[in-house]
């Protein structure tokens, strides 16, 4: 917010807007926030200074701000809801409804409902900082709470066991506040305490889910996006998602695993991985088809249409590039992938061993690399250079420049 905004006014002016910032006077400052379209129940959440508010995700600010626990915590529970249906029947909770509601601030029951709410946000933002979009995630909770010498199945049992115990904590804790505030407001024959587990938002482990999330993390660690002690990957700025190539993205993952948790146990990891996967095969085809055909569809969700991987798709060679290690050079790089791939399909196309119905897959896949080939070294010879600055958008279409090079944003 350099200069108090004096850029974003300008632009607001020229857009036929007000200069004027409503509520500028209470921004960056600690506050309450929800959001103003709600699918099924109201949720407040805490913001600590830092942040800016709009009509989207409306704020409210305490007169005394050792309120400010307290407060959320009424908003959070039924009391709340069950005043507010009252009030607005609707979905939409505008900062009229929430200022109306008759907030009664108990001073014997306040240091209990502040030290459940305390807790209530720790769980949550622990909670958060174990997924990879968070500003404050550092490692995957299949590392984070692995025993010391387990293997991948002992390390998924491991983060399960904290995962319910926390999730637990968590309903009770909920549930305790309900019990505080049914009773201020002598609501005891009209609501209970009980929350339903579907609306607490914290994580249970999920083994599809945290298995794959695991090969994600993979990913970003094979790129030395994360660090791990005791694993130093070959850093580079493009892998290969191939079988055709040696020391492709798989081979690399397989190597990460192994030097995670030795090579004894490296079949039984893999199996383990595998299982969560589905599909048939052996566990490295398992694994290598999600890569090839599911990763970067989940990768496209997760970061909600903004990857920082990008997929670079010639049908029998697909790459992955890792867009903070980007440089002018990198298509180029890229390109003898798909070369190199071409290449050894010929040889197989070539092999008096090979079937008439094999021997025309390959040709059909040779002709499409030949022709997304082309492509790319046209791109490549023109040394694009990427701003981060300008956005994943941005820098997705001058790489794409209409030419289909990489996989669309689904």
């Amino acid at each position: 917010f350099q200069k108090f905004g004096e850029e974003i006014s300008r632009y607001r002016v020229q857009s036929g807007q007000s200069a004027v910032f409503p509520g500028r006077a209470h921004y960056f400052m600690p506050s309450i926030s929800w959001s103003f379209v709600s699918s099924s129940k109201f949720g407040a959440r805490y913001y600590p200074g830092g942040f800016v508010f709009d009509i989207a995700g409306s704020s409210v600010f305490m007169n005394r701000e050792e309120d400010v626990f307290y407060t959320l915590g009424f908003l959070s529970s039924k009391c709340a809801f069950e005043i507010l249906n009252l009030m607005n029947p609707t979905l939409n909770y505008q900062a009229g409804n929430i200022a109306k509601l008759p907030l009664r601030i108990e001073e014997s029951v306040k240091p209990r409902v502040d030290e459940l709410v305390r807790e209530n946000i720790a769980i949550s933002k622990a909670d958060w900082d174990l997924s990879e979009t968070s500003w404050n995630f550092e490692t995957h909770p299949l590392l984070k709470f692995r025993p010391e010498g387990g293997n991948l199945s002992d390390a998924y049992a491991a983060w399960q066991e904290y995962a319910e115990c926390r999730f637990q904590r968590l309903k009770e804790n909920e549930e305790e506040i309900n019990r505080i505030f049914i009773g201020l407001y002598g609501l005891q024959d009209s609501l209970t305490p009980e929350v339903q587990e579907r609306d607490l938002t914290v994580r249970r482990a999920d083994f599809a889910r945290d298995i794959q999330s695991f090969l994600h993390f993979a990913v970003g660690c094979v790129f030395g996006r994360y660090k791990v002690p005791g694993y130093h990957p070959r850093v580079t700025d493009a892998l290969p998602i191939s079988g055709e190539l040696p020391n492709d993205l798989v081979t690399q993952v397989v190597s990460f695993i192994r030097c995670l948790f030795g090579e004894v146990p490296l079949e039984e990891n893999l199996e383990f991985i595998a299982s969560a996967l589905g599909g048939s095969g052996s566990p490295l085809e398992k694994i290598r088809a999600y890569y090839t055909y599911s990763f970067y569809r989940d990768h496209c969700k997760m970061y909600k249409k903004r990857p920082i991987y990008w997929l670079f798709n010639g049908g029998a060679c697909k790459a992955l590039c890792y867009i903070h290690a980007y440089h002018e050079s990198t298509l180029s790089h890229m390109l003898e992938y798909f070369t190199e791939t071409r290449l050894r399909l010929e040889e197989k196309a070539k092999c008096a061993e090979c079937s008439r119905g094999k021997a025309a897959v390959r040709l059909k896949q040779l002709k499409r690399l030949e022709q997304y080939a082309g492509k790319l070294e046209k791109a490549a010879s023109r040394r694009i250079r990427l701003n981060l600055d300008d956005g994943v958008l941005v820098n997705y279409s001058k790489v794409q420049n209409g030419q289909n090079l990489l996989s669309p944003l689904k």
